[in-house]
């Protein structure tokens, strides 16, 4: 680096401060591991043997102080086991199965769990609801009527509004004039 130019001495010098950043920012390198168990009783025996805080053990070791808390009251990690699901994945389809129109919150009733419960599982199944646009059991000819009666309705509304619009606006005017 003596004999470089200044400007390659700071291109070096920003490649190099960048290259650790870029290496925390890669999340598919990272591996959570726990701790062995050497590891904890070496950090417990220094700890007990300097006289040292939970805090400045944990900064001694770059660890957490939640950990080294955790290690004292016992020192080996805890068997982690796959939870116990309470919605068997056979009977929640044979449910949707049996009953396609029902509410979550009936599913849920039905199975003892939270309607959460459902609405994560259905998920996790694939198992979505399409929303039609008209119902499948309505009529042709009543849904027509209905139409027709929706759409006169909207209309007199209109018309209404403006009129009382209008009676309003001259309201106003004439207040102002006898003003």
């Amino acid at each position: 680096m003596a004999g470089m130019p200044v400007s390659c001495m700071n291109e070096m010098r920003i490649i190099v401060t960048a290259l650790p950043i870029a290496k925390r920012l890669n999340f598919d390198d990272i591996i959570y591991m726990s701790y062995s168990i050497e590891f904890r009783r070496k950090v417990i025996f220094t700890m007990e043997e300097e006289g040292l805080s939970i805090r400045e053990i944990a900064k001694q070791f770059r660890i957490g102080s939640a950990s080294v808390s955790r290690w004292i009251n016992q020192i080996k990690p805890k068997a982690s086991t796959t939870r116990q699901r309470k919605i068997d994945k056979s009977e929640l389809i044979k449910d949707v199965e049996q009953y396609s129109d029902a509410y979550q919150k009936e599913r849920a009733e039905r199975f003892g769990v939270c309607q959460k419960a459902i609405w994560q599982a259905l998920k996790k199944m694939g198992l979505t609801y399409k929303k039609t646009l008209c119902h499948p059991t309505a009529d042709e000819n009543t849904r027509k009527t209905f139409q027709q009666k929706n759409n006169s309705m909207k209309k007199k509304a209109s018309i209404l509004f403006l009129l009382m619009k209008v009676l309003f606006h001259t309201i106003a005017r004439g207040l102002t004039a006898i003003l």
